[in-house]
Parts: structure tokens; C-alpha cells; sequence
């Protein structure tokens, strides 16, 4: 193996030093012919000089890239890559650009540009000042987009917080009343008794009273049974005639 090493190294240097030769003889007949008409003159060596330079560099083919250029680079073609920063980064892969000796890797990623309308990279419809809500049913609140974040990451939001559950029974509307209390409907003659009980479902469940109120059913506008008509005939205790007239909703006395 070492004898092998050892040759390869004699023939690059042989080979360094004919590539040398030739152009350094380039340049000189450049210099002597730089006056003579019809002579290119120096420029005449810049291909040599070009050949010497490329082959200096390219010619230990273990040292060219993986797409055969001479520029090094530790990246593979198809290997991911990105561009941009924060929340504008974008993937892409390396791929192999330029030809021959200028061939490399390169990615092919192209950061992305703000999408919105607070320079950041989030799209977004809304618009600063836009109004906007949050939560839902008697929860709901209003509030408005503002800014937030900072460069790429910056993005319309709404400012409003939905409201917490407010009473016994898990919902928003507020309510003093705790499930299983007492609670009556109607007036006078007409009141009924019931509970508090959980109606509604998730943010608009309240307790509400069961009771149902009666419907006045006398002559009197009230709920409870009469002694006599008003208008008809009565006696007083005393033996006095008299008529009923209504005391109230509920009753009727001898007038």
C-alpha cells in the first residue's frame, strides 16, 4: 500500500511540475509577443494559467465535493436543509448546482416573507382594531385584535377572555341561588312552593325555580275558594240583609 501512495504522489508531482512548466512558458511568450501585431499577447497564457489553477485544486479527485466540484462542502444532495429564522423558516433539501468544477450542494429552501399584518410569518385575515370574541353562549366576551409577539413571530390576537362559570350549575349568568333552595311563584293566594333547580346546558345552565304559579280561579282575582259570590245577597250575624263584596283576592265579606 505504501509503495502504491509513494507512486501516486511521485506522478501528481510530475505532473504539477509539467502543468507549471507550461504555463509559466505561456507567460513568457505572452511577454515577448505583447507588441508583435497580430499577437494576443499576455492574455494568451490565461487559459494555461486557468488549467494550472483548476488542476492544483481539483486534481485529488477523494477532495471534490459529492457533486463533483472543486469548493468543499459537508453536505449530501437530498439532505435537509432551511432558510429564514423563527416562524418564517422553511425545509428544503440540498441539491446539486453549478457544473463541473463549480458544482456544490445548495439548498434549495427560499425563506418565507411576512404574511400578516403585524410582519410576521403566522397567516393571518384578521386586522389590528378588528373586533373579535371569545367563548361561546352566555360565556361570550368582546374584544379586539392587537398585535403580540415580536419579528417573525408577531400575529393578530383577540384580546377578550372568555368568562369563568358564574354560578352553581356551571354557567355564565350570574345567579345567587344554590340548586335544592326553596323558592315560591305568584302572590297572595295564588303562591306556589317549589325548588331551585339546574336548567340550561354547559355555559348557559342557571338554577331555576320549579314552581308553577296558579291561576286565580275566584271571582275575586285570587286562588282560594269563596263564600259566596260578590254581588249576591248575604245576612250579617245580626240578621241584617246584606251583599258580598271581595276582601281582598281571597275572600268575600257581608257588607
Amino acid at each position: 500500500m505504501s509503495v502504491r501512495l509513494e507512486r501516486e504522489s511521485r506522478q501528481r508531482c510530475v505532473l504539477f511540475g509539467l502543468l507549471f512548466a507550461a504555463a509559466l512558458s505561456a507567460l513568457a511568450c505572452g511577454d515577448a509577443t505583447a507588441d508583435s501585431p497580430g499577437s494576443a499577447g499576455a492574455a494568451g497564457a490565461a487559459p494555461e494559467v486557468a488549467l494550472l489553477s483548476s488542476a492544483l485544486r481539483c486534481s485529488n479527485r477523494s477532495q471534490r465535493n459529492p457533486c463533483g466540484g472543486c469548493r468543499p462542502s459537508r453536505h449530501q444532495p437530498g439532505e435537509l436543509c432551511s432558510a429564514g429564522s423563527g416562524a418564517c423558516a422553511t425545509i428544503g433539501t440540498y441539491q446539486c448546482t453549478g457544473s463541473g468544477d463549480a458544482a456544490e450542494p445548495t439548498c434549495n429552501a427560499e425563506p418565507q416573507a411576512p404574511s400578516n399584518a403585524c410582519g410576521g410569518c403566522f397567516p393571518s385575515p384578521h386586522q389590528p382594531g378588528e373586533l373579535c370574541s371569545a367563548g361561546s353562549g352566555a360565556c361570550v366576551t368582546i374584544g379586539t385584535y392587537r398585535c403580540t409577539g415580536s419579528g417573525e413571530s408577531a400575529e393578530p390576537t383577540c384580546d377578550a377572555e372568555p368568562l369563568s362559570p358564574s354560578n352553581a350549575c356551571g354557567g355564565c349568568l350570574p345567579s345567587r341561588h344554590q340548586p335544592g333552595e326553596l323558592c315560591s311563584v305568584g302572590s297572595n293566594s295564588c303562591v306556589s312552593l317549589g325548588v331551585y333547580r339546574c336548567t340550561g346546558h354547559d355555559d348557559s345552565a342557571e338554577p331555576t325555580c320549579d314552581a308553577e304559579p296558579l291561576s286565580p280561579y275566584n271571582a275575586c282575582g285570587g286562588c282560594a275558594p269563596l263564600e259566596g259570590a260578590p254581588g249576591s245577597a248575604c245576612t250579617h250575624p245580626n240578621g241584617r240583609a246584606g251583599i258580598y263584596v271581595c276582601e281582598g283576592d281571597a275572600e268575600v265579606v257581608c257588607r
